[in-house]
Formats: structure tokens, sequence, C-alpha cells
């Protein structure tokens, strides 16, 4: 409890309840740490959904050349297209494709 007097007779008195403040916050902390069964488990769930299929997208579309990959160096290409037969980007030994 806190009170205030003014200079010309007045009292101001403040009671704050803060007893739930820290049910609510370890609460809160709970929450985000574990979203999967929420509402922002769905969230985050098919955002990471939709940015995996962003990024597969832009492999298969652009793992000819094009987008703003730079292109093979011509050594790096030719040692490539010796040892695999193909100079594809962002594909040696498949590892990266199958991650996504």
């Amino acid at each position: 409890m806190s009170t205030i007097q003014s200079n010309i007779g007045l009292t101001l008195t403040v009671d704050v309840d803060l007893s739930g403040t820290r049910q609510f916050f370890d609460s809160l902390k709970y929450s985000l740490q574990d979203v999967s069964g929420g509402i922002m488990g769905t969230a985050f769930s098919e955002a990471g959904d939709s940015y995996m299929r962003g990024v597969q997208s832009r492999f298969d579309t652009f793992k000819h050349g094009g987008g703003d990959w730079p292109p093979l160096s011509p050594k790096y290409a030719a040692r490539k297209m010796k040892k695999l037969g193909y100079a594809t980007l962002l594909f040696y030994t498949g590892d990266l494709n199958l991650s996504l």
C-alpha cells in the first residue's frame, strides 16, 4: 500500500494486489516454451511447413541456374561434370536436397 499526501490536504492511497503476477508470468513462460499442443504450436508448424515448401521450390526452380545464386566456377563445374556427369547447382551427394 502506498499513500501520497498533497500540500492542500488531499490524501491518495493506492493498494495494488500483485499476488497473481508470479503465477501469470510462470504460466506465460511455460506457454512460450511448449507451444506444440496449442494454437501457437499449430501456427509455428504451419509457418515452418510453408517456409520449407518455399525452400524446396526455390531449389527445384533454380538448381539448373538462375535466381540469385552465382553460377558454379568453371573449375568446380568441370570437376563436378567429370565425377558425376552433371553440374547441377546445390546438388552433389543429394544429402542437402533430401534434408529438405
